[in-house]
C-alpha cells in the first residue's frame, strides 16, 4: 500500500483475529483487524492512533473506529473495544453500542470487496481528515441519551454519590424494526431499552427479568 503524506502504519502493528457472534439464532464470524498509525501534524509533531476494523465477508460489510493514543501506549484496541461494546450485524449494516446512560452508537453501511480494500479506504479517510484529527474533531459516533428514560435507582449505585460505575450494555438484538438492548446496572439488576430504527427510545422495562 502506498505511503500517504501524513499517515503511516507502524511496522509490525497489524493484527487480525476472528470474532464469533451469536445473534438471533445466527452464527456470524467477523474479521477484526487492528493497526497502529503514526500521524504527522503541523510543526513536526507526531501523534499515534489505533484503528479497529471489522469485516463481515458474507455481505461484505465493513466498519471501523479510531482511537487517539497520543501519549499512551499504543495497541490493544480490539480487547478494549469488545470489553466495553456490543456489535450487531444485519444484512445491510454493522452497528456498535457502547456505554450505558449515554450510548455511543456507530453505524456503518459501507461495503468493501475485502479487508484490504477497507483498510485502504480508512487510511485515505484519515489522510484526508488529518487536520480534524489534530483538532480532536474526528468523530463518527451518535450519542443517545437513554438516562432520561431510566429510573435513577437503576442508573446509580445505591449509597454512592459518584456517577460511576455506569450501566453497561450486555446484549443487543433486533426484531420488528426495533432495537432491544439489555443493560446491566451498578446494583446487579437489569433494564431493557427499546429503540426505533433511528435510535430513539420507545420503551423501557425495569426491573427486567
Amino acid at each position: 500500500m502506498p505511503r500517504t503524506q501524513h499517515v503511516q502504519i507502524v511496522d509490525g502493528s497489524i493484527r487480525s483475529v476472528p470474532i464469533h457472534l451469536a445473534q438471533n439464532g445466527r452464527n456470524i464470524t467477523l474479521e477484526a483487524r487492528e493497526v497502529n498509525l503514526r500521524i504527522s501534524f503541523t510543526g513536526g509533531r507526531t501523534g499515534q492512533a489505533d484503528v479497529l476494523m471489522l469485516y463481515e465477508p458474507r455481505n461484505k460489510l465493513f466498519w471501523w473506529t479510531y482511537e487517539n493514543r497520543e501519549g499512551v501506549e499504543p495497541g490493544g484496541i480490539t480487547g478494549r473495544f469488545f470489553s466495553e461494546s456490543v456489535i450487531y450485524v444485519t444484512q445491510t449494516n454493522i452497528v456498535s453500542f457502547t456505554g450505558g446512560a449515554f450510548l455511543s452508537v456507530r453505524e456503518s453501511t459501507a461495503c468493501m470487496p475485502n479487508m484490504e480494500a477497507g483498510q485502504h479506504s480508512v487510511l485515505a479517510t484519515i489522510e484526508n481528515k488529518w487536520g480534524e484529527i489534530e483538532e480532536g474533531k474526528l468523530e463518527g459516533y451518535r450519542e443517545v441519551n437513554i438516562a432520561k428514560s431510566l429510573d435513577p435507582n437503576f442508573l446509580h449505585l445505591r449509597g454512592s454519590a459518584a456517577p460511576f460505575p455506569q450501566p453497561k450494555v450486555r446484549e443487543v438484538s433486533m426484531t420488528g424494526g426495533q432495537w432491544r438492548l439489555v443493560l446491566d446496572g451498578p446494583n446487579k439488576d437489569a433494564a431493557i431499552v427499546f429503540l426505533d430504527d433511528q435510535y430513539n427510545v420507545v420503551n423501557v422495562i425495569w426491573p427486567a427479568k
